[in-house]
């Protein structure tokens, strides 16, 4: 569960908490068994991060809606240079001669759906560091926003596609909440990646 506290800290201050939480965990132990320490440990971790995520809004606002704006930047760039490629690719290669059309754009939209979040929540952390989770989650609650916002105040009656607000709101939610789930699993793929890095060297 440390490596959790890694998304949102720096590494010398996860090492810290952690080190804190261990220390209470075996005085636990010994004083109540381990089952109940576990418990106690999983559950501080859990608690310890919304203070580490509201540490961060208040230290670096502005640094971590930056990351925000450049992980949706990112996101929309990944995805327009992915469709762009396909279209070309259709264009000028025989593509259908060898897999169906439904089969190709299968592919591409499972790529667009699944893969581009990852990458963008990996090549976020690399850029952001101990802050790229919060950043993620913050640019999920500002894109549903817009969203939300668009759908509501400024899109032509049309845009819905003859679908309730009570209809359109829980699609957007779910697939907001899973590219952001998939942006922090691709951040957290990144961190361990570079805490094994460090490690072994």
């Amino acid at each position: 569960m440390t490596w959790l506290i890694g998304l949102f800290a720096s590494p010398e201050r996860a090492e810290a908490i952690a080190g804190d939480l261990e220390e209470e965990f075996r005085s636990r132990a010994a004083d109540h068994g381990r089952l109940s320490a576990r418990w106690w440990y999983v559950r501080q971790t859990l608690m310890t991060i919304p203070n580490l995520v509201i540490g961060q809004l208040r230290a670096t606002p502005f640094a971590i809606l930056g990351f925000g704006v450049v992980a949706v930047l990112m996101f929309n760039a990944i995805v327009g240079s992915l469709e762009w490629s396909a279209e070309r690719v259709v264009t000028h290669y025989p593509v259908y001669h060898h897999v169906t059309a439904a089969v190709f754009w299968s592919v591409i939209s499972a790529v667009e759906i699944y893969g581009t979040p990852v990458a963008t929540g990996w090549i976020t952390a690399r850029i952001a560091r101990d802050r790229a989770v919060t950043s993620l989650v913050v640019m999920g609650i500002l894109v549903t926003a817009w969203v939300f916002a668009y759908m509501v105040i400024w899109a032509p009656s049309g845009v819905l596609r003859g679908l309730s607000l009570s209809e359109v709101i829980p699609r957007v939610l779910l697939r907001t909440v899973e590219a952001v789930g998939l942006m922090v699993a691709g951040a957290a793929a990144a961190h361990v990646s570079r805490s094994r890095r460090l490690s072994i060297g």
